[in-house]
C-alpha cells in the first residue's frame, strides 16, 4: 500500500519535490521487479545527473508496502557496503548490535531467502565484485536461483562509477 513503510525501513533517500513524471518508468522498474518467487536483480544505468538514484527512490517509498524489508546501501565506497548489509541484519533483527560485520553479513543471505518480500537498494555499485563479494557466498549450483542471480550481476551492462544503481527484489 502506498504511505505504508514495511517493519524493516532504512536509510532510503528522501522525497525530492522535483521528481515527476516517471510513472512509466517506475511501473517497469516494478515490472522488472516482479520475480516468480526467487531474487531477482534489476540494474539502472545511464549518465552521471539523470536521476537515477531518484528513480530507485522513489521506488523504495511508493511500493514500500509490497515489501517486508527496504534497506538502502551506498555502494560508491565498496569496504563500507558490509557494515551497511550488516546494519540491515541488525534492523530486521537477524543478529545482536555486538556482532562483527562478517557474521552479521551472512545473517542475510540465509535467513532472508525464505523471510518474506525484500528489496535491497544497492546505490552507486561501481563493480560487480564489489557486490558479489556482499551479497553472495561460495560458488552455486548452476541450476539454482542464486546461481542465476549472480550470473545476471555478472551480466548486468558496463558497471562504471557513474552508471549504476543496483536494485534487488526478493518474493515469497
Amino acid at each position: 500500500m502506498p504511505g505504508l513503510l514495511p517493519p524493516v525501513w532504512g536509510p532510503v533517500p528522501g522525497p525530492n519535490e522535483a521528481f515527476t513524471g516517471r510513472d512509466g518508468m517506475l511501473v517497469r522498474l516494478r515490472d522488472g521487479l516482479q520475480g516468480s518467487g526467487r531474487s531477482v536483480v534489476h540494474a539502472l544505468h545511464g549518465a552521471g545527473g539523470v536521476g537515477k538514484t531518484q528513480l530507485a527512490a522513489e521506488y523504495a517509498r511508493r511500493f514500500a508496502g509490497n515489501y517486508d524489508a527496504v534497506w538502502w546501501v551506498n555502494a560508491e565506497q565498496a569496504d563500507r557496503i558490509g557494515e551497511q548489509y550488516a546494519a540491515f541484519a541488525v534492523a530486521w533483527g537477524l543478529v545482536d548490535p555486538a556482532t562483527p560485520v562478517g557474521p552479521a553479513v551472512e545473517a542475510p543471505r540465509g535467513c532472508c531467502r525464505g523471510r518474506g518480500r525484500w528489496l535491497v537498494v544497492l546505490d552507486n555499485a561501481t563493480s560487480v565484485r564489489d557486490i558479489l563479494t556482499t551479497v553472495s557466498d561460495e560458488p552455486s549450483d548452476p541450476g539454482s536461483d542464486r546461481h542465476r542471480r549472480d550470473r545476471d550481476l555478472r551480466d548486468a551492462p558496463d558497471l562504471n562509477p557513474q552508471a549504476q544503481r543496483f536494485a534487488r527484489s526478493r518474493e515469497r
